[in-house]
């Protein structure tokens, strides 16, 4: 299970960023739980497919962002790297 106290201190490392990416990093801290790709499109404004696109790009470029599968729903959260 994630580590609250990790996920509620990381931070998005914001560096070189582009708009749509920094809102949805700006999203999931804030969020108190991990939110579904539905709920971060809704709170976001974007369709799901364009949602979804950023937060694979984020997770890929280890800035912070991860997924957790609960079913066949991805959960999105941001937790502090181990590195």
């Amino acid at each position: 299970m994630i580590n609250e106290i990790n996920r509620r201190r990381a931070r998005c490392n914001y560096k070189d960023l582009r708009p749509l990416e920094r809102l949805t990093c700006e999203i999931l801290e804030n969020a108190r739980r991990p939110l579904s790709t539905n709920e971060v499109a809704d709170y976001t404004n974007m369709s799901w497919s364009t949602a979804k696109k950023h937060l694979e790009n984020l997770s890929k470029r280890d800035i912070g962002v991860h997924s957790h599968k609960r079913g066949r729903t991805d959960l999105w959260f941001i937790e502090e790297n181990k590195a």
